[in-house]
């Protein structure tokens, strides 16, 4: 086999194979074979028949198109391996000449891992030091976060009387627009939190000061970019019943409360214990914003154009984890895009400058570990994997959820960029390689 390659934009390359009939032949044979396992031909068993009469039978190029996509795809991995090609993605195979007694000729145009020229990163790092962080936990930290716990668990009661901030208000209500009642503008048993301003503007303050079985008649301007597109810039009158008001009621934080939370002994034991997981949760925001500051600063100083087949992959990525998180909600995709007035195209080229910069980070770090030529043991990936496993009842239930090649492959791009922040940190602090 005769092979070239040719660098195109875009870290893409056209790899052109030319593959001598000798070559070809076994193909050809094994084609033979396979298809005349399939054809009937009176008078002899299936894959029984004389070559002649199969071809007689198919035809000769029938044969040929069947060996040469054996063939492409058996010399396409030599030609890649030959001249130190990373593929990505699917390739575009284009055949050029396919013909009995001829050499088979094709090219193919794939992505590739772009060559990427790494700055002196451990100069480069070194004054990032000064951009570290201390963390620090507040009293005011820790009280926010006690009472997040007293409302998680707080109960609601019935008010007598009008209606203050942070209550509860239940009503029923419906929208009219110059008297033409709104599509889906009527909801029933609907909970609007005082407060909250997650409703129209000036809906919430016009429940302030309510009553139960209320009636109320008003009319709100709605604001043009409001997400709701059928009632976006118009004037809607709402008519609406107050059904309920309740109040939030907050347990008390003493001692019983600490003790219903765990194994805390009095109010002092669980600040202790809010104050140390704070301190961890800081830590690692610290830790993950450093990182991306470290990549950020590594990044500006590199030439990498991300291969376009990795960013598309992202996008899809991203838009699939949205798409799945608003339908666990109950809401259908196409209905959350009208709501904010977007569409799928519009979110990915939103989208694009992240998905380009994660890709340009993951190619910079892939890049440092073949450098500083990090390594993950199996043992290391392993023990991983256990811990992954551990969440499940039994293995055949993780063999539904999970493909083990993927999880394996995962894991040790996990633990193999993990190697490489630390090193990368440590440069950064001018501290040993650990």
């Amino acid at each position: 086999m005769k092979s070239e390659i040719k660098k195109l934009p875009k870290s893409e390359v056209e790899l052109t194979c030319i593959v001598e009939p000798h070559e070809f032949a076994p193909f050809v044979e094994n084609a033979i074979k396979t298809i005349g396992e399939g054809v009937e031909i009176p008078g002899f068993r299936r894959g029984k028949a004389p070559k002649s009469m199969i071809l007689d039978r198919v035809g000769i190029m029938h044969i040929y198109e069947e060996a040469a996509r054996d063939a492409i795809s058996h010399f396409y991995a030599q030609c890649a391996n030959q001249h130190r090609v990373d593929p990505l993605g699917t390739p575009q195979v284009t055949l050029h000449k396919l013909a009995p007694d001829n050499p088979l000729e094709f090219t193919i145009r794939v992505a590739v891992l772009p060559e990427i020229e790494l700055p002196d990163y451990s100069e480069l790092l070194k004054p990032l030091a000064k951009e570290r962080r201390t963390v620090t936990v507040t009293e005011a930290m820790i009280e926010d976060s006690l009472v997040w716990l007293q409302k998680s668990r707080a109960t609601r009661v019935s008010r007598i009387g009008a209606s203050q901030q942070t209550d509860h208000v239940i009503v029923d209500f419906s929208m009219t627009h110059n008297g033409v009642a709104i599509e889906q503008g009527e909801q029933k048993d609907f909970m609007v939190r005082l407060g909250q301003h997650q409703a129209v503007s000036g809906f919430e303050e016009r429940l302030i000061g309510v009553s139960k079985g209320e009636n109320l008649e008003f009319n709100l301007p709605v604001t043009a970019d409001y997400w709701n597109k059928t009632i976006a810039g118009k004037t809607i009158h709402f008519s609406v019943t107050v059904k309920d008001i309740q109040q939030e009621v907050l347990p008390e934080a003493n001692d019983a409360f600490a003790e219903s939370l765990g194994n805390f002994k009095t109010t002092a034991d669980l600040r202790h214990s809010i104050k140390e997981g704070l301190e961890l949760e800081e830590r690692e925001k610290e830790r993950q914003r450093f990182r991306v500051r470290i990549l950020k600063e590594i990044d500006s100083h590199t030439i990498c154009e991300p291969p376009e087949v990795l960013v598309v992959s992202e996008l899809d990525t991203s838009i699939k984890n949205i798409k799945n998180s608003i339908e666990s909600t109950g809401i259908a995709w196409e209905e959350y895009l009208k709501q904010i007035g977007k569409t799928e195209d519009g979110l990915r080229q939103e989208f694009l400058p992240q998905a380009q910069e994660r890709i340009r980070f993951a190619l910079i770090i892939n890049a440092i570990a073949k450098k500083e030529k990090v390594e993950v043991s199996d043992e290391e990936v392993q023990a991983e994997v256990d811990k992954y496993l551990i969440k499940y009842r039994s293995l055949v239930q993780a063999g539904k959820d999970i493909d083990p090649k993927t999880l394996i492959a995962q894991t040790r791009d996990i633990l193999k960029n993990e190697k490489v922040s630390r090193h990368l940190e440590s440069l950064a602090d001018k501290g040993d390689i650990k």
